[in-house]
């Protein structure tokens, strides 16, 4: 074996100058240390060679950053075929969370370029190598010029290879160590201890193979992935019943398949599905409204899927207020909230003020009749309907839906008209509709998040923001004053989920939602996240699972948090939750975990 150099590292400052040198040593365990040089004024000694031969060097850096000579690109891209004779990458788009501080206290390039392995774009980042089976043996730099306030712990294949804190002055840590790659993919993720955790570079080499040993097709492990599954009203109840068994399948069928979030709808027109505390039970539990059905639906969902690890959204439709043209019944004991507004908002010619009209000055009631959202009642009363729900139940989540006008042409009420000062749909009127939505996401995120550690706030959204590509579809922005991208602009949302898919499927025609305009939209969804999630979500209806698989894939590859497939019945009547635990679920994931607020 041929001799190590020996250095020892001495620092002289005077005045600006820095002047040190860099220490190689024998540790007892056999693994060299390195200690790195502070200035890069003067050329920097490599921290030596490993034993084996060369197989690679890759440098963690932005990807307009100068590349070291000798060593190989990664830009936090996800994993994939890099045209380099290496396939490499990360469980998931990190390209945001490299940096390249040309710092002063970088010895050179590699030390001044790092990824970061625990921010919120990807809180548990996993980066793989294809290699063939065999025995390695590894340099790993981690560090940040700039920067001490972290700790260290970085896992290969497992096991614990650095667990170090730096300071400032000593930023960089350091090891080289050997490891045993037994299924085709050597593995770098942060262990329990990380806080903060950053990587500089690696080096790669091959020290033995296993020609015996067949590299065998990847176990099922643990990923980090948002797998939703909206579970409607309609999935489990007809007209007048809903029974505690179907619920039970719900789950049942949700684990098998992989998910590990639900979004179960509590709310569908001002009723509750739970037991009430400020709405009546829902008709669709037993043809009455307000009719005790005898069992607490959301009650029994949070038990069985929280006994499979499985999350549990509180998903609201926040303005419908009942189906149809007609009115509820007004006998119900909590009173239906259609009196309520009528009571806080008056009538005008028998119309109720409170609701949506459009510029006829007609209540808009072709789907739902739907309350102003220039109500501050009515914000009142969602917000305590939420509150209810946060407080008495173990959710995981508040889902907002129908988070939106009912048309471009809604809404002319009374209300609306008298908080704005002006006509309907004069000048200014639809930014200050979109405010007023705005405006009640606001108010969910400062008043309900805080209510539980970890509680996510999210929403299901109008598919296309804006049509930027003369498609012809109705925009959320200009059509429902819905600004989505407003709200993670805003900070006050912690995910989204564009609901691109349509309203029903026909397997001889794709149809307006094609997998390219899919992808399209969530790639314009993704570039205003501001740190925040983005969910897209997809059709459970396709004739073919392949569609569904193929979504899965490019939400993988475009670097989302996840997905979310609607919905439920959707699933069940084609049999794919089959095809979702043998192919794209077959890995196991976990949710990501919001890092921005308690």
């Amino acid at each position: 074996m041929p001799k190590r150099p020996f250095f020892i590292t001495l620092t002289l400052i005077i005045t600006v100058l820095s002047v040190s040198f860099t220490l190689y040593a024998d540790s007892q365990a056999g693994q060299r240390a390195y200690l790195p040089i502070i200035k890069r004024s003067q050329p920097t000694p490599t921290p030596g060679p490993v034993n084996g031969t060369p197989l690679v060097k890759i440098n963690f850096q932005p990807a307009n950053a100068p590349l070291p000579v000798g060593y190989q690109l990664d830009s936090g891209a996800p994993f994939a075929n890099r045209g380099n004779g290496f396939s490499y990458g990360w469980n998931s788009d990190s390209s945001s969370v490299t940096r390249d501080r040309d710092s002063a206290n970088a010895p050179d390039q590699r030390y001044d370029t790092l990824i970061q392995l625990q921010k919120p774009v990807n809180p548990d980042a996993i980066w793989e190598m294809s290699v063939p089976n065999g025995v390695y043996e590894l340099l790993l730099v981690a560090g940040d010029p700039d920067f001490s306030d972290s700790v260290y712990h970085f896992l290969v294949e497992g096991a614990t290879v650095l667990q170090a804190t730096p300071s400032e002055g000593n930023w960089f840590k350091t090891a080289v160590f050997q490891t045993h790659v037994t299924d085709g993919k050597l593995t770098i993720r942060s262990g329990q201890a990380a806080q903060n955790n950053k990587l500089a570079f690696i080096e790669i080499n091959t020290v033995s193979l296993d020609p015996a040993m067949p590299t065998p097709t990847p176990q099922p492990g643990t990923m980090t992935e948002f797998r939703g599954l909206w579970v409607s009203r309609f999935d489990w109840t007809s007209s007048s019943s809903g029974s505690p068994s179907k619920i039970d399948q719900i789950v049942a069928d949700a684990a098998y398949a992989g998910f590990n979030a639900i979004f179960f709808q509590v709310r569908g027109e001002a009723d509750a599905f739970y037991t009430p505390g400020l709405e009546p039970w829902s008709c669709r539990l037993t043809g009455t409204l307000g009719q005790n059905p005898g069992w607490d639906p959301l009650a029994r969902l949070i038990e069985q899927a929280h006994a499979h690890n499985i999350q549990v959204h509180a998903y609201l439709n926040v303005y419908p207020v009942w189906t149809g043209c007609d009115t509820p019944p007004s006998n119900t004991t909590p009173q239906h909230l259609y009196y309520k507004l009528r009571d806080a908002h008056g009538t005008t010619s028998g119309k109720n003020n409170g609701l949506q009209w459009d510029s006829n000055g007609n209540v808009v009631c072709s789907s739902y009749q739907r309350a102003t959202p220039a109500s501050v009642y009515h914000d009142d009363h969602i917000l305590a309907v939420a509150r209810d729900l946060v407080t008495r139940y173990d959710v995981d989540g508040i889902h907002l839906d129908h988070i939106r006008y009912n048309s471009s042409n809604a809404s002319c009420d009374p209300v609306s008209l008298a908080a704005f000062g002006g006509s309907c749909f004069s000048s200014g009127y639809a930014d200050w509709q979109r405010r007023q939505v705005n405006g009640t996401v606001n108010k969910f995120y400062e008043q309900i998040v805080p209510l539980k550690q970890g509680l996510w706030l999210s929403a299901a959204v109008w598919p296309i923001y804006i049509d930027y590509w003369g498609w012809g579809g109705q925009e959320g922005y200009h059509d429902y004053y819905q600004d989505s991208k407003a709200w993670l602009q805003g900070g006050y949302i912690d995910s989204i989920s564009p609901m691109i898919y349509p309203s029903s499927f026909d397997c001889n025609n794709e149809g307006f939602w094609t997998q390219s305009r899919w992808r399209t939209l969530v790639e314009n969804f993704q570039g205003d996240r501001n740190g925040r999630f983005v969910i897209p979500g997809i059709g459970a209806g396709y004739c073919t699972f392949a569609e569904i698989e193929a979504r899965i894939n490019a939400a993988r590859s475009l670097g989302t948090a996840g997905h979310a497939i609607f919905s439920y019945s959707g699933l069940a009547s084609h049999g794919y939750f089959d095809d979702l635990h043998n192919g794209p679920y077959q890995q196991t994931a976990v949710p990501p975990t919001i890092t921005w607020h308690p």
